[in-house]
């Protein structure tokens, strides 16, 4: 050997040449295992890895990486460039980036090149996503780590996608909607709420809110908001309403929440404001008020009108009617002038109807029409509609009929008064549009059930019948057939008997052809009852005082002297002492001086009318031993309710029917008459 003394130890330097070989063996070893341990770290990371040396061929290589990307199994090994794998990836699709292909190649290759630290991202085959991280390596080596992303990235997208969506549905949305942490600082806010005063997002998030421009312009508002955070931090959820101008001047009525948001501990960690534009609604609200009073307006002067109406025509009826009764009953008079006497009487009684039936509609309108429902027998009411009827139609070739099938109660409670309107309705309209033939009323029981019986009165005739599309109409207020128009009338009275009847839990039909007449059908539910109270009232003849009953003194108070005059030819002779005034002063002076026990008091008088008079009598210290009875044409039932509340035991309508007043005497004042066989 050239570098060996020949001279020298030629053992001793085989020895360090045999040291030094082993020396490399055993840093050979060491580096085999250490790359062997290197390679079994690599193949059992989550991810993949692979190292480049400086000429860019692959030195060290992960199983892993392979399988991620499906190379052949020749291109992947130690001493490949990489070049080579990278076009192979780049062919099937697998790098990602800007760029064509080439281009995108070009830059992983430059990467590697640079030995910079960089990340690029790549697709697997299956449509996985890779993140690959890079970076520089001792000995001008590069270390590429591949790290499988997919379930982060689809966590990630599925959580922009839920906060975009949520930020759409908040930026749609018509209320006024934030987030707030629990101190008040804005988080966020929705695109309506922006719009609403011209602000940008990024402008506001991180203010308090009260300093947001929803609140500044009123630092009242300001207080209460604050307020209503705090609470609401402490769990409260607040409302209340404030008004807020928009950026275009306008004011909008808003209702305003603080709602608190707690998390699993039951912690408030944020406060959700959000409000409601309800503007629109208070419009509809002040607009719908407005015209409610001017509807409750218009109810209450058509009830003045009606009412002083029915004052103005009962108050002549009262004499009319009144004087016809007297007559009525006067046994003198001959047949030719009882027909013009009960001529008279049929007249004016229609008149009344004519202005009862508007009160009546007027009533239905305003939903304040009730029952009154009594004790009475059905057949007699019945016999007296017939006989009403024949004789009033006694003169025509119209033919009455009458039937009451078998197992009608005999007794009944019901409105014998609103049963009895509906069918003196039916029958003058069946009389009013049948020239000839017949017209029958029947009665018969449609239902039962226990006490509760259904009854249907059948009213037909054989006239001129209706129409089957104006069925309907006519139960219409105001609506007429043609034949109707003819004949005259309100057009009121079936519209008000099938109220009438639909009131008492009834029904009201019609059936008809024209040309072949007409049927009208009423069911009414009512009670059997096994009998009624005998009653007291006196028929046929001019009521008196019962032989043993004391004389008494009544006060008639009237500024109508013929009404005056009416209610002295009614009580006089049945033997009460009538004692006169003509307005409330002068009842009180007549009261005063006389103590009647019983007082018949006008309400509408000139200088002082009935109801003032009536309190002041009330005020005397035997004011409440009078009986004081009311007599009025006014039928609204405020008016009637008045009266009551002034100190009237009861009310009288004009026209005064004598039985009622008869009625109301027994009643109220404790007078006895005489039974009707032995009056005189």
């Amino acid at each position: 050997m050239a570098g060996i003394d020949a001279d020298g130890p030629a053992d001793e330097r085989i020895r360090e040449l045999e040291a030094e070989v082993a020396s490399l063996c055993r840093v050979c070893s060491q580096l085999s295992e250490q790359t062997a341990q290197l390679r079994v770290a690599m193949d059992h990371m989550p991810g993949a890895m692979y190292v480049v040396d400086a000429d860019l061929k692959l030195v060290v290589v992960s199983e892993r990486y392979q399988q991620i990307y499906g190379h052949p199994d020749d291109l992947v090994v130690p001493g490949r460039p990489m070049e080579d794998i990278l076009r192979y990836e780049m062919e099937q699709g697998l790098l990602l980036g800007e760029g064509s292909p080439q281009e995108i190649l070009a830059q992983r290759l430059a990467s590697l090149r640079a030995r910079e630290s960089s990340e690029f991202e790549d697709r697997t085959p299956d449509g996985r996503s890779i993140q690959l991280s890079r970076h520089p390596a001792p000995g001008n080596h590069v270390v590429t780590v591949l790290a499988d992303v997919s379930e982060r990235k689809r966590t990630e997208d599925a959580l922009q996608e839920s906060e975009a969506r949520a930020k759409a549905i908040l930026d749609t949305s018509f209320q006024l909607q934030g987030l707030l942490r629990s101190d008040g600082t804005l988080l966020e806010a929705n695109q309506a709420a922006l719009d609403m005063i011209g602000a940008r997002r990024e402008d506001l998030v991180g203010l308090p809110f009260w300093e947001c421009p929803w609140w500044t312009h009123d630092p009242d508002i300001q207080l209460r908001l604050r307020d209503a955070i705090d609470r609401a931090a402490a769990g409260e959820r607040i409302q209340f309403f404030a008004d807020h101008p928009t950026v275009d001047g306008d004011l909008r009525h808003i209702d305003f929440r603080v709602t608190p948001v707690r998390d699993a501990h039951g912690e408030v960690i944020m406060l959700v404001p959000e409000g409601h534009d309800i503007t629109e609604l208070k419009r509809a609200e002040d607009a719908l008020r407005i015209a409610r009073d001017q509807a409750e307006a218009a109810t209450r002067a058509k009830a003045t009108f009606l009412a002083n109406m029915s004052h103005e025509i009962r108050t002549p009826m009262n004499a009319i009617l009144g004087f016809t009764q007297l007559l009525q009953r006067d046994q003198s008079l001959g047949a030719r002038h009882r027909n013009m006497i009960d001529t008279i009487n049929r007249s004016g009684e229609h008149l009344l109807g004519l202005i009862d039936n508007v009160l009546d509609m007027s009533k239905i309108e305003a939903g304040r029409m009730l029952l009154a429902e009594e004790k009475f027998e059905l057949a007699p009411m019945l016999g007296d509609l017939e006989q009403m009827f024949a004789l009033r139609d006694g003169q025509r070739a119209i033919e009455m009929r009458s039937e009451l099938a078998a197992g009608l109660p005999r007794y009944v409670l019901a409105d014998r008064g609103k049963i009895k309107q509906i069918l003196i309705n039916l029958l003058g309209n069946a009389f009013k549009f049948t020239s000839s033939g017949s017209v029958s009323l029947a009665a018969a029981v449609a239902g039962r059930d226990g006490r509760r019986v259904v009854l249907a009165f059948t009213v037909e005739d054989t006239g001129e019948g209706i129409e089957a599309d104006q069925l309907e109409a006519i139960f219409s207020a105001f609506e007429q057939t043609e034949q109707g128009q003819r004949a005259g009338g309100s057009g009121l009275g079936l519209a008000i008997s099938r109220q009438m009847a639909r009131l008492m839990g009834g029904s009201l039909e019609a059936d008809s052809q024209r040309g072949k007449g007409s049927k009208f059908v009423l069911e009414v539910p009512v009670i059997e009852v096994a009998s009624v109270d005998a009653g007291n009232e006196a028929a046929g003849s001019a009521p008196r005082l019962a032989a043993a009953q004391v004389a008494r003194k009544v006060l008639v108070v009237d500024d109508c002297m013929l009404n005056r005059d009416l209610m002295r030819q009614i009580l006089a002779p049945a033997g009460f002492t009538v004692l006169e005034a003509d307005d409330g002063v002068s009842a009180l002076d007549v009261y005063t001086r006389h103590h009647p026990p019983i007082v018949f008091m006008d309400v509408v008088m000139p200088s002082m009318g009935g109801i003032e008079a009536t309190r002041r009598i009330r005020e005397q210290d035997d004011g409440n031993a009078v009986t004081i009875i009311a007599v009025t044409a006014n039928a609204i039932d405020d008016d009637l309710d008045a009266m009551r509340a002034a100190g009237c035991d009861d009310v009288l309508l004009k026209p005064v029917h004598i039985d009622r007043l008869v009625d109301l005497l027994e009643r109220r004042a404790g007078v006895e008459f005489a039974p009707v066989d032995s009056a005189s």
